[in-house]
């Protein structure tokens, strides 16, 4: 799908949903970058309690928008799909069979 019919599809201005692989590709390095010096200071035992929270905050958005950048690239794994079913699994499923 091209990013102007998904423009038309979504209901957004083609000029905000255009971005090249190459564009997407050095936002995803940026973030990674970003990613590993907040995880660097977690690591800082001289880090405040307070300063602590706010990196932790800041690094799940962090993931978070890496994740959809990876999706629109088409690198999107599985890591927040569930594999299955909860009631599928166990034997509790297997007796019910």
């Amino acid at each position: 799908m091209s990013s102007l019919t998904l423009a038309c599809v979504s209901g957004l201005k083609p000029e905000c949903v255009t971005r090249t692989v190459a564009e997407l590709s050095e936002e995803a390095s940026r973030i990674e970058t970003l990613l590993r010096s907040v995880e660097y200071s977690l690591a800082d035992p001289n880090t405040s309690l307070g300063e602590g929270v706010r990196l932790a905050n800041w690094s799940k958005q962090l993931e978070a928008y890496l994740e959809g950048v990876r999706f629109a690239l088409g690198e999107r794994g599985s890591s927040y799909a569930p594999k299955a079913p909860s009631s599928l699994e166990g034997p509790r499923y297997e007796r019910n069979q």
